[in-house]
């Protein structure tokens, strides 16, 4: 017994990804039971080849622009350790070792400023990451925006196997166009997508249209309650996720801890300076200015220094607070829509359906934007 509870904790996840897709098979046995009327529209599996095609090289992709970013910070830091040393080199070692630590400290400092300022071993890595991580995007939203742009043809769905099978068939026909648009044509659409001020046309399929009230009444009710689950709700417990407090060392820290970390770095790095500083440098400096112990407590102050500039340097790169920002404000404003769906009529709930659409859209531009525009430069 004891054994049986074990394993179903072992099972649980703090949270799970991309089951809005129906992705793993209980997501999708799950949805068979809930959903049973619209399991065609729902379910959708060459949009989830498609998807899985993109989405383990984004996070691969991601890991490796990340950790290049750490290593550029990483070099540049260790580079000014050595070069503020310079001066302990000649009190303690030979001319020749000294000269040898001196260049071995300025090829770290200009490879690690190559990797953060130029995109050296990153560039590539990023790209990749935001090409392959649109793609997983567009196909999430290719999936939600039928739901809005395409509610005439999931009504005739309706007619029987023969209006299924129809309405599957036309739905990989879109699907392949979508394709032909985005998988080729990674770079202009990433560029398109993160262009400040430029008007966009965030659908996917034809803009959506009021239907008429008889179409309304022909759907059934799993139409709206499949959204809310699936959509809303989904994109509601992902933003508060992302927002989350508490820390997981083995699923990563979340977004307020590693805020949380950065900045206590980065103040304890300075009052480590200012101290070194008050209570070590300037008494020396008046009182013991032969000490032998002052060109080291020089050389502490100053890594102090470099220090709090590297965690500044991390919160650029990873640029936590603006993330939590982000998502802090996504969340809100989905809280606001699935109130106003639940408690409105259906003509009601299909407008905050457009909306949640175009929140989306906008939500994954600012996403891609931010995470064009963070740098890993010292």
């Amino acid at each position: 017994m004891s054994r049986s509870i074990a394993c179903m904790a072992a099972e649980l996840r703090a949270q799970t990804f991309n089951n809005d897709l129906l992705v793993g098979p209980e997501d999708r046995k799950t949805a068979q039971l809930a959903f049973p009327e619209m399991l065609h529209v729902i379910e959708n599996d060459d949009l989830i080849a498609q998807f899985q095609k993109y989405e383990e090289p984004a996070k691969r992709a991601k890991k490796r622009s990340l950790r290049w970013g750490l290593a550029a910070v990483l070099l540049v830091v260790i580079a000014l350790f050595g070069t503020s040393a310079e001066h302990l080199y000649a009190i303690y070692l030979p001319h020749r070792e000294a000269v040898v630590l001196a260049c071995i400290s300025a090829v770290l400092g200009l490879v690690g400023a190559l990797i953060g300022l130029l995109g050296l071993m990153i560039g590539k890595a990023k790209a990749d990451w935001l090409h392959r991580r649109m793609m997983t995007e567009v196909m999430r939203q290719f999936h939600f925006q039928t739901f809005v742009c395409r509610v005439e043809e999931i009504r005739d769905s309706f007619c029987g196997e023969d209006g299924k099978r129809l309405f599957v068939e036309q739905r990989n026909k879109w699907l392949a166009e979508i394709n032909m648009r985005f998988a080729y044509h990674l770079e202009p659409e990433l560029h398109g997508l993160t262009q400040k001020g430029r008007n966009q046309n965030i659908w996917l399929h034809p803009p959506p249209e009021d239907p008429r009230q008889s179409t309304f009444d022909a759907l059934p009710g799993e139409y709206f309650d499949a959204y809310r689950a699936l959509r809303l709700r989904h994109q509601q417990q992902y933003a508060d996720w992302k927002i989350r407090y508490g820390q997981f060392v083995l699923a990563g820290f979340s977004l307020r801890t590693l805020e949380a970390i950065l900045a206590t770095g980065s103040i304890v790095a300075t009052l480590g300076l200012l101290i070194a500083e008050a209570l070590v440098i300037v008494p020396l400096a008046v009182f013991a200015p032969q000490s032998g112990f002052a060109p080291w407590a020089q050389w502490i102050a100053i890594c102090f220094a470099v220090v709090a500039l590297g965690m500044r340097t991390l919160e650029e790169g990873l640029q936590p607070k603006r993330e939590l920002e982000r998502y802090q404000r996504h969340s809100d404003l989905v809280r606001d829509i699935l109130a106003r769906f639940d408690a409105g009529s259906r003509q009601i709930k299909f407008e905050t359906m457009i909306e949640m659409e175009r929140l989306a859209f906008e939500e994954m531009r600012d996403f891609l934007r931010t995470a064009q525009e963070s740098r890993f430069v010292m």
